[in-house]
């Protein structure tokens, strides 16, 4: 018995001291509380962008719960890719529903049951996507001009990726860095080395470190201008575009100004 013990303490200490090698990685989960909804009691939804285009929705109510689980969303008009939020609203009840009840097939156990949850699911389904709409930001004048120059930028962006050394493009996460805009209108950088999410705001109107943004000072001041188109449209001087100290040849300079040139965010 005493043997028995010991050899039990030693498992248990072993496990204590491997969990020095364990990885944890956090994210972003947001949960919405619903109440009031049509024959349903009170609905509680969690959505998580688990990395670019992938993401997860579980939903319980009562008693029960469903998860769906989606690898590939899709990219906006944009180039950004897909929030779990933007699929759900673009994907329908429907979709959304059938994905849930699939995903918890095993503990049906009749056709009149699989019945009765794909009807009960597409209720919270609804319930879900109608939430999410309300909290959508109302889009103003104001708001739509932003959004219409935002994309301006990332196509900026992603011209300057494609040639050259190929700035704002990591080939190992095959990712290229984006500007976003939150439902505050405040803008944030998605740097494409790091997978880091930077506030490209002023404090206190004042620039700050942009910790977690991966290249110099030359690209930073040139996502500023870029920060500084989206909220006021001032447009940034082609003389900008891949100047000497970017290291690009004479070909890949050309491509890149011709390509930038294209875009209502330069100024020729």
């Amino acid at each position: 018995m005493a043997a028995a013990v010991g050899s039990l303490a030693a498992v248990v200490a072993g496990g204590i001291t491997n969990c020095t090698n364990m990885k944890i990685t956090t994210s972003t989960v947001t949960k919405l509380v619903i109440t009031d909804a049509p024959a349903l009691d009170p609905v509680h939804a969690y959505l998580e962008d688990i990395g670019p285009g992938q993401g997860s929705l579980i939903v319980r109510c009562f008693d029960r719960a469903w998860y769906a689980y989606w690898g590939a969303m899709g990219d906006n008009k944009d180039g950004s890719k897909t929030t779990v939020r933007q699929f759900v609203m673009c994907a329908g009840p429907d979709y959304v529903a059938n994905c849930l009840v699939r995903g918890n097939r095993s503990r049906i156990t009749s056709n009149t049951q699989q019945s009765h949850d794909e009807a009960y699911v597409l209720r919270i389904a609804t319930a879900v996507r109608q939430a999410i709409e309300h909290l959508q930001p109302r889009v103003t004048p104001q708001r739509k001009a932003r959004i219409e120059r935002l994309a301006h930028a990332n196509a900026l962006i992603k011209a300057i990726s494609d040639y050259g050394r190929r700035f704002f493009w990591n080939e190992k996460g095959q990712r290229v860095a984006r500007l976003e805009m939150d439902s505050r209108g405040r803008l944030w950088w998605i740097d494409d080395y790091k997978g880091s999410r930077v506030s490209v705001e002023k404090i206190g109107g004042y620039e700050h470190a942009w910790r977690g943004f991966s290249h110099g000072g030359t690209l930073r001041s040139l996502a500023q201008k870029m920060r500084d188109y989206i909220k006021t449209g001032e447009r940034i001087h082609l003389a900008y575009i891949a100047q000497d100290c970017w290291g690009y040849s004479a070909e890949a300079t050309l491509a890149t100004k011709d390509d930038a040139k294209l875009l209502p965010i330069i100024q020729l």
